[in-house]
């Protein structure tokens, strides 16, 4: 085509699950950190105003090296905000902030810039959501601009570009979600009587696709965490009965002599012992969800 528009190819790490740590893998740890720059240039991660300063100037170190006060800050930086800031954040940042912060850290390597990014990315306690921008219409409760996250330990509805969550779900008070064209219907709590909520994107798709991987996910856990405790606990066995895998007791005879009164001693007789079937091992099912 003759479109000028530049494109971008990001490989993305589609779910996060397990504790959120920094990779210690250096390849894992370069994707997850361009991962990240690129939900923020694309404003669907929560960096505000008085964040993007910062940002701006730690990857001013790793590209451009320290500050330079030799360079205006107009040409020096222009290229960094384009780069790495939403663009509701472009024309509102102070370049003065942006020197301020790199004059702070033009002592620093670029993998330590890479590492206090990092760490402020993680810092967030959602991090590793994946957000989408959604538009509801449904009840006068909720803004008509959302931001749908969805992660391991459910939904949350926020105000775009907003930190807190509105109200979150766990996906045990998920009882039905059902993506169409142009539409996600989600309902908690109860069929009947539960929450329900309608929410206008066309990545309803992806959404319901998130959610089900996570949700069985979270179902292989919980079953192979049955799996072990079953392993690890021995199954009872009824009183007084001895389990299959263990010997049968014996009792020796004991020589007596012969005497006038007694002519012979009546030996006693072995316990009996129940069948094998009589000890079963039983598995409790899992619930499948948490």
């Amino acid at each position: 085509t003759h479109s000028q528009k530049e494109l971008r190819l990001t490989f993305k790490k589609r779910m996060f699950c397990g504790p959120k740590l920094v990779p210690d893998h250096q390849i894992e740890f370069d994707l997850v950190l361009h991962q990240a720059l690129d939900e923020i240039r694309n404003d669907r991660y929560p960096l505000m105003q008085d964040e993007a300063p910062f940002l701006a100037a730690l990857r001013a170190q790793v590209e451009t090296g320290p500050f330079d006060p030799a360079i205006p800050p107009a040409t020096q930086y222009s290229g960094i905000i384009e780069k790495y800031l939403p663009k509701h954040l472009r024309q509102a940042i102070s370049l003065d902030d942006i020197v301020a912060h790199h004059q702070k850290v033009s002592g620093l390597q670029k993998q330590e810039c890479n590492a206090r990014l990092m760490k402020f990315i993680t810092s967030w306690p959602l991090y590793g959501t994946t957000v989408f921008e959604v538009l509801q219409s449904y009840t006068t409760a909720l803004p008509k601009n959302l931001w749908l996250g969805i992660n391991e330990e459910g939904i949350h509805i926020l105000r775009r570009r907003t930190k807190e969550p509105l109200i979150s779900y766990n996906y045990r008070t998920i009882v039905n979600y059902s993506p169409s064209l142009r539409n996600l219907m989600i309902v908690t709590e109860s069929l009947t009587r539960g929450t329900k909520f309608v929410f206008n994107t066309s990545q309803a798709s992806q959404i319901a696709h998130l959610i089900k991987d996570y949700t069985q996910v979270i179902i292989a856990r919980k079953q192979a965490a049955s799996q072990q405790a079953a392993v690890a606990s021995p199954a009872a066995t009824p009183s007084g009965r001895v389990p299959p895998s263990a010997p049968a007791p014996t009792r020796q005879a004991v020589a007596v002599p012969r005497t006038a009164s007694t002519s012979r001693m009546a030996m006693p007789a072995p316990d009996k012992q129940p069948p094998p079937e009589a000890w079963r091992s039983h598995e409790e099912a899992a619930d499948p969800t948490e």
